[in-house]
């Protein structure tokens, strides 16, 4: 494994009595998992570092083990906001767990990983977090990943999507009712998630989501054969909070 030179915590996991495995994101590696050794001890001053949406500089050391060996973690960026706001943190936690799904282990993700770090940052200002920013959220990953949803054509007939149409996962996205069956979706909504796709992640707070809610989380799922484990939390947290 190549040096990394700047990577976000997605997540951590315990490993004996007192070790961590850390999974990163990383613009020229990808998803990448590293030993962290002796971090649950609390003799490791940058222990604290490593926590879910930490930006961080790491020091690797390639060992004799299946992973790398995460020798030190210097903290560029904590979160902050989130860590005090429900709504923020469980946005945290979604946001990152996306990207980092969509990117592919060990090879380069540098846009999905600056998404990321766009996301982080949103997460600090002072305005509500709403749906809409994470469906650009949605939308973008997806598109850095290669699985852009088709918003605007449709991707079988190649004419301009307009009612009545669906939303079919594996024919590329918005289709005429014609075209595909599937669950139907208004033409509008599909031009405002293409909307929040072209849109700067920072110019979509306070801006009106698109319905349903959750077209293109469904649609990422698809594509990743899974689902996300923060979606629970997210759909309950966001069904609580003004829109």
């Amino acid at each position: 494994m190549s040096a990394v030179d700047l990577a976000i915590v997605v997540g951590t996991i315990d490993f004996g009595d007192h070790d961590r495995v850390v999974r990163l994101l990383t613009a020229d590696q990808g998803r990448v998992a590293v030993m962290a050794r002796g971090v649950r001890s609390g003799r490791k001053p940058w222990a604290t570092s490593l926590q879910t949406g930490a930006l961080i500089r790491p020091e690797l050391k390639r060992t004799r083990g299946a992973l790398p060996l995460l020798v030190e973690a210097s903290a560029q960026q904590l979160p902050k906001r989130p860590r005090e706001d429900l709504d923020r943190l469980t946005a945290l936690a979604y946001g990152i767990e996306l990207c980092s799904a969509l990117a592919p282990e060990h090879n380069e993700a540098e846009r999905l990983f600056k998404l990321a770090c766009a996301w982080l940052q949103v997460l600090e200002v002072d305005e509500p977090i709403t749906p809409s920013s994470r469906q650009a959220l949605e939308a973008k990953a997806l598109t850095f990943a290669g699985f852009t949803p088709a918003l605007v054509l449709c991707p079988i007939c190649r004419e301009r999507l307009t009612d009545p149409c669906c939303f079919s996962t594996s024919s590329g996205g918005g289709v005429h009712a014609a075209c595909a069956p599937a669950p139907r979706v208004s033409a509008d909504a599909l031009l405002r998630l293409e909307a929040l796709r072209r849109t700067p992640l920072r110019d979509t707070l306070g801006v009106r989501p698109a319905a349903p809610l959750y077209l293109l989380t469904d649609f990422a799922e698809w594509h990743l054969g899974a689902g996300l484990k923060s979606r629970p939390m997210l759909e309950e947290v966001e069904g609580l909070s003004p829109t």
